[in-house]
């Protein structure tokens, strides 16, 4: 084991099996003040990186859930005008069916919000249908002749 001078630093050669390697002891800085060991800064910039790593992790998880709340938000506005046209098919099976009067087509499509739908009669049901990103959504309104009973989404 022998003390070298190596720039500003002291380095410790230690010999083994394999051969001579090196390792710095820790010691000052002199150029900035900091203290180093092995060419790395010790405690606050490991900290600072732990923080800014934090920080980054935290904006992305806001900027995904602002993402899916603003796609969510998209589905919705279309289902409810998917269901106000159902709606509004319900009562025109329904007053055909009081009045006696030629049904309206038991299967139509309709576009809606730049998609198109898929409405079905089935009698007291009517299912409607869209696709979306390669993913088919399917929306059931049942009626009466007083009105909607129900929406399922299944």
């Amino acid at each position: 084991m022998d003390l070298v001078r190596n720039g500003m630093a002291q380095v410790k050669r230690v010999r083994n099996e394999a051969g001579w390697y090196t390792v710095m002891n820790k010691t000052e800085d002199q150029s900035t003040g900091a203290a180093c060991a092995n060419a790395y800064a010790l405690e606050p910039a490991l900290i600072l990186f732990g923080l800014v790593l934090l920080f980054c992790a935290y904006v992305c998880v806001c900027l995904q859930t602002r993402a899916s709340l603003i796609k969510a938000n998209d589905r919705s506005v279309l289902d409810l005008a998917i269901i106000e046209r159902a709606r509004e098919y319900a009562g025109e099976c329904a007053w055909s069916k009081r009045c006696q009067t030629s049904p309206p087509p038991s299967s139509f499509h309709e576009t809606i919000y730049k998609r198109d739908v898929l409405f079905r009669d089935e009698g007291t049901r009517i299912r409607m249908q869209y696709t979306e990103e390669n993913q088919t959504y399917r929306i059931e309104l049942y009626y009466d002749q007083s009105g909607i009973i129900s929406v399922e989404y299944p």
